[in-house]
């Protein structure tokens, strides 16, 4: 019954973003007491430029996968190579731009704006995979996604901050 299905799924969406957004908070309490202000300040920074780019790389592939009333292989395939290219069109061009970029968010090195730019590569590849749980509407599995990736992040960031690998901790988690 699709009216029960949207119930449910909200009703676990709704859990999924509080518990996120608690798991979040803490991250932020514990993460500032091992970087510096200027650490998080470098990475919230690049956060704005990423996402900012997010907007052009995804234009739309997902919700058009989502929406399309009859969905072929071809579709799926057109959708992922689109994604991917874009991702990779972005990249480069983060990464030629970075010393300009670098310069007008302020963060001094351009080359953790590089590095971080890889993640819209990384990104692309799951934005049909995505699309496709959110269409058959397993929003179990995006739950368990969310939560694990956001638990990961603190677990690797505090460990790499802790021997002292400063904003290159935040980069890499």
């Amino acid at each position: 019954d699709l009216n029960k299905k949207t119930i449910n799924s909200f009703k676990n969406m709704s859990l999924s973003s509080g518990f996120v957004f608690i798991v979040q908070f803490i991250t932020t309490l514990i993460l500032a007491r091992i970087f510096s202000p200027n650490e998080f300040g470098i990475i919230t920074a690049i956060t704005i430029v990423t996402n900012y780019t997010d907007i052009f790389w995804e234009i739309g592939i997902g919700p058009a996968l989502i929406q399309k009333k009859n969905l072929y292989q071809k579709d799926i395939d057109t959708g992922f190579t689109t994604s991917l290219v874009l991702g990779i069109i972005i990249t480069i061009i983060v990464v030629f731009s970075s010393p300009i970029l670098a310069n007008m968010i302020n963060i001094g090195n351009h080359i953790i704006l590089q590095v971080i730019s890889i993640s819209f590569v990384i990104n692309s590849l799951g934005v049909v995979p995505l699309s496709l749980l959110q269409r058959d509407m397993q929003f179990g599995v995006i739950i368990k996604k969310d939560i694990i990736s956001n638990l990961v992040y603190t677990f690797c960031a505090m460990i790499l901050g802790i021997i002292g690998l400063k904003v290159w901790a935040l980069v890499i988690a």
